[in-house]
């Protein structure tokens, strides 16, 4: 990969990885706005991610008639869903820089919203449907919040932001597993629904701020 006339804008973190960490959280930390989106991109990877891999096969089992198959066409359409977000996200008209941060927000809170309507479906169908609207809304919001992040960062901090980025969306997901796995077997439905609208309120209240 050859990268041009990038000696003005590299930076070398002393400490090597170590240091490069620590100046990735502290030119977090330093900003507000992202100092915001880092515990939501957190909640979402906890609140989200986690009580849908667990509870969408205990729903499939336990609820739907259809078993796997119902499992098999929520997981589809989810799938699915998240295609055709970053299809949209790449061909409808994108908001004003201004406006990005809290259009990606809003969207991702539809996430929400499904998770909580797929913990009180009582239909494979319901679900399904529910499933591909958090698909869309993820894919889209993904975009959106990418596209955000790089115009915002400076150059030389972008792939020091991004990896905490990284982190937050994925590094986590053994973590939300075992959480929701520990409590699903309380009541699965209360699990779905309270992890959505919290994520629902989280996410609409910081896009609204």
């Amino acid at each position: 990969m050859r990268i041009e006339d990038s000696g003005e804008h590299t930076k070398k973190a002393e400490g090597g990885v170590v240091g490069a960490i620590r100046e990735g959280v502290l030119y977090v930390w330093n900003d507000a706005t992202l100092r915001i989106v880092f515990p939501i991109t957190l909640g979402l990877n906890i609140l989200i991610n986690g009580p849908f891999a667990v509870g969408i096969p205990v729903l499939a089992r336990t609820r739907f008639p259809e078993g796997a198959a119902a499992f098999g066409l929520i997981l589809s359409l989810f799938g699915g869903g998240a295609l055709l977000g970053t299809t949209l996200a790449g061909v409808l008209p994108k908001p004003s820089k201004k406006l990005l941060g809290t259009v990606a927000l809003s969207v991702i809170s539809m996430m929400g919203v499904g998770l909580a309507v797929i913990g009180v479906s009582r239909t494979m169908y319901v679900a399904a449907a529910a499933g591909l609207l958090m698909g869309i809304a993820n894919g889209y919001a993904n975009i959106l919040l990418i596209t955000w992040l790089q115009q915002k960062v400076v150059p030389e901090m972008i792939g020091r932001v991004m990896s905490l980025v990284m982190f937050a969306a994925i590094g986590l997901n053994p973590v939300s597993t075992a959480l929701a796995g520990a409590v699903i077997g309380l009541n699965v439905a209360a699990l779905l629904v309270c992890a959505g609208i919290l994520m629902t309120l989280f996410t609409l209240l910081a896009a609204f701020s």
